[in-house]
């Protein structure tokens, strides 16, 4: 902690906390609760679209490693192409 004179200041910790109670010291109380369940909500939507995304992208890749594979006709051993 640095000894300024008589203000002490502990680093960059208090200079966010400080510029953030500022911040949220302008904003009225009911549009942060609209934006908190605004993001929570276009959260849930971006983790669903992101895990049909994986989930098609899984599928795909399954096809193209099952196009990619052969048998051998004479010992039934798969074969990569």
């Amino acid at each position: 902690m640095k000894n300024m004179g008589s203000i002490a200041t502990s680093g960059t910790t208090d200079d966010i906390l400080l510029s953030s109670s500022i911040f949220l010291a302008g904003m009225e109380s009911g549009g942060m609760l609209d934006f908190t369940i605004r993001s929570i909500i276009g959260g849930f939507v971006w983790f669903g679209i992101r895990m049909l995304i994986d989930r098609y992208n899984a599928k795909q890749r399954e096809v193209r490693e099952t196009k990619n594979k052969a048998t051998c006709e004479e010992c039934g051993k798969e074969i990569k192409k």
